[in-house]
């Protein structure tokens, strides 16, 4: 189970111009202050833009972030919760590991009493529950989650090619969006994001079933890893 995040021919389109080492972050209102030169700013929109993120795999204990589809309480983190996260961590693909984390969070629960870990795209983050310390696949978890804070990097093209080799119906004047009728996990039907997020997993845990059930999204995906591997 993992966060659902509908990102298909959205507005949030600007965001897939930021870099794996950099997050989005939206546009907002700056009421007027005073800098410590006793400079006045003006109130002004900051414009949405792309923030360089400086440090990999960033623990935090407390977050400024609102969560709308999440209800879970964060706590701090234990020295051995950190180094289990981090041990699973090194052993991801290395293109997975090119995405720096803004912010690693540990939460209770993920408002599904089962639910390991959550991503969230655009503030690359990643919330570990405590389910996730039971999981006995850990390292699929975490693929999963990481999976989902690349979507932001495929282009338009990528993502409806991605839909259309994995069998979604996608009709955005009349707002329809039709899951494929052969899923590869039961979830896979939440959402595109979800569904991509999925057969990133399954590539790496059990691709010759993948391959089986699906074996053009198999050769996309296949083929969106291959581009993002390090040479």
């Amino acid at each position: 189970m993992a966060f659902i995040f509908l990102i298909l021919f959205s507005s949030l389109a600007f965001a897939g111009l930021c870099s794996p080492h950099e997050i989005y972050v939206r546009e907002q209102w700056i009421e007027s202050y005073t800098k410590t030169d006793s400079t006045n700013v003006r109130a002004h929109t900051r414009k949405a833009h792309c923030r360089e993120l400086t440090r990999f795999n960033y623990y935090k204990d407390s977050t400024a972030q609102t969560f709308k589809k999440i209800k879970t309480n964060i706590k701090k983190w234990k020295p051995d919760e950190k180094k289990v996260v981090d041990e699973y961590l090194a052993k991801l693909p290395q293109w997975l590991k090119n995405y720096r984390l803004g912010e690693e969070l540990r939460g209770d629960v993920g408002g599904n009493a089962h639910n390991p870990a959550a991503g969230i795209p655009l503030t690359r983050t990643l919330i570990v529950f405590d389910k996730f310390f039971e999981a006995p696949n850990k390292l699929a978890v975490l693929i999963h989650e990481v999976g989902h804070l690349t979507i932001l990097d495929l282009s338009n093209e990528e993502m409806a090619g991605f839909a259309k080799s994995s069998g979604w119906i996608i009709d955005r004047k009349k707002n329809i969006k039709i899951p494929p009728k052969t899923l590869i996990i039961p979830d896979s039907s939440e959402s595109v994001s979800e569904d991509y997020a999925n057969h990133i997993e399954l590539y790496y845990s059990n691709p010759t079933l993948l391959k089986k059930l699906n074996p053009a999204s198999f050769s996309f995906i296949k083929g969106i890893i291959k581009k993002r591997e390090p040479k």
